[in-house]
């Protein structure tokens, strides 16, 4: 098969448990590129964390973040995609973490916004997102409107399953609720997922789905697996994520993106 595009995660994909992008796998990526391959780095984090990636990688081609509410041209740092979260249901959402007692940040345009410094915050900078502007009321940033809502609960199981299920009952019918990272809930606009912003962007491009190769490692990959030529799954990736991809490839400590580029090109 003649693949055109990969779409790669990067938290868990892409890069090892350090949160590094090794030489290895930069490597094999530039080899795809330079064989006129799209790299498309489709990934919960926004454009700004992802950039120096991209930089790094010399990538050209669209890239999708925020979960698959927003794609952006590396060329031109323009986004030709993007759906944002309605304010009021944002600020339902928000309302209803405070009352659970789990932490929520507001991602939109490059910053995020929280209420205080917390060992959540603290297991969210390991993942080099922005550092925060801290708001004693957090809807001030809700205008203009967020693209999307993070819920972290560190090393508290029963709080993150928990609310987990309050959110998916509660608001499940007008918003995505998907576990991304490790103990995070992510939110972003109803339709919007990894899978939808891929298939948009392959219609833009002009390739065709079976062309396409899929890698991840968490739930919120599934929507690119269910509509790929090829899913890739990694092999640090949980038993459902795993058996539900046509591969699996090495984990991320053992560069499984470097790994399976080479092995299809």
């Amino acid at each position: 098969m003649n693949y055109r595009l990969f779409a790669i995660d990067v938290d868990g994909t892409l890069q090892n448990s350090q949160h590094q992008l090794t030489d290895t796998t930069a490597d094999a990526i530039r080899h795809a590129v330079s064989k006129g391959v799209h790299i498309v780095l489709t990934t919960g984090k926004q454009y700004v964390t992802i950039q120096p990636h991209i930089d790094l990688l010399g990538l050209k081609s669209p890239q999708i973040t925020a979960g698959g509410a927003i794609i952006t041209d590396p060329k031109s740092s323009e986004d030709i995609y993007r759906k944002d979260i309605p304010p009021d249901l944002a600020q339902q959402i928000l309302s209803r973490a405070h009352e659970l007692g789990i932490t929520a940040i507001i991602f939109r345009d490059g910053q995020t916004f929280t209420r205080e410094m917390n060992a959540d915050i603290e297991y969210m900078l390991t993942y080099d997102d922005p550092y925060p502007t801290f708001l004693e009321d957090i809807t001030l940033a809700l205008e203009p409107a967020p693209v999307q809502i993070m819920c972290i609960a560190y090393q508290n199981d029963t709080l993150y399953e928990s609310a987990y299920q309050v959110f998916l009952t509660e608001f499940g019918d007008v918003v995505e609720v998907r576990k991304s990272s490790p103990y995070y809930i992510e939110f972003t606009a109803l339709g919007v997922s990894k899978g939808t912003a891929l298939k948009w962007l392959t219609e833009y491009l002009g390739i065709s789905l079976d062309h396409v190769v899929a890698i991840g490692d968490s739930y919120n990959d599934l929507s690119m697996f269910d509509i790929v030529g090829l899913s890739v799954a990694m092999a640090n990736a949980p038993e459902a994520v795993r058996k539900t991809a046509d591969i699996v490839t090495l984990s991320h400590d053992e560069d499984g993106v470097a790994h399976i580029i080479q092995e299809l090109l």
